[in-house]
């Protein structure tokens, strides 16, 4: 387990990031150290990215960056072990693969991710969990700053759960190099649907 005694809840939207600067000792580390670690090398604005941060399976993040030459990078970084259980975590290997996709397609998932941060609120609910895995979601605003909200281990079928499997699909993309994303771009076409209610 990460986190010990935080709050999260079974909302259907995304909450606002907790204060990671708030956090001392071996927390304030783990967070500090991790985001720096899959991070590395990439953009420090994204055009959207998404982050998966699972209690005891590696850490690994995905995101859409663009290139010199006006083209789109999906980039996928994933720590080779769990990062809190790692004894030599300066040590930890970071798996690196990335594919082209066209601009059209990236700025539908920028859409997306639009579309469900516009939508980041409080949590209705509050229960107390303590393992699974807390996603991460964020993108440039209008005025070229990362708004970045967050979900905890969401349902599937519900907009979140889908959120999160739109973005666990493009990772295969990558992985596979498969350039076929029209399943895809027909689940976040939905999926944006479902966002207007």
């Amino acid at each position: 387990m990460i986190i010990t005694g935080d709050l999260f809840g079974q909302n259907d939207h995304l909450v606002p990031v907790r204060n990671f600067e708030s956090f001392t000792g071996v927390l304030k580390e783990y967070y500090e150290g991790v985001f720096q670690k899959i991070n590395t090398g990439l953009s420090s604005k994204p055009l959207a990215r998404y982050t998966s941060m699972p209690s005891f399976e590696p850490e690994y993040v995905l995101s859409i960056e663009k290139t010199p030459t006006e083209n789109y990078l999906l980039i996928y970084h994933a720590c080779y072990e769990n990062y809190w259980y790692a004894e030599d975590k300066k040590d930890i290997e970071i798996i690196k693969k990335s594919i082209l996709i066209e601009n059209e397609f990236a700025s539908k998932i920028k859409e997306l991710f639009d579309a469900v941060i516009a939508k980041i609120k409080q949590p209705e609910e509050l229960i107390l969990e303590e393992d699974g895995i807390t996603y991460y979601f964020s993108t440039l605003n209008s005025e070229g700053k990362m708004i970045m909200g967050e979900t905890w281990s969401p349902e599937p079928g519900t907009k979140m759960g889908k959120l999160v499997t739109i973005c666990e699909s493009l990772i295969k993309k990558v992985e596979q190099e498969d350039k076929d994303f029209n399943n895809i771009e027909n689940m976040i076409r939905d999926l944006k649907q479902k966002l207007e209610y």
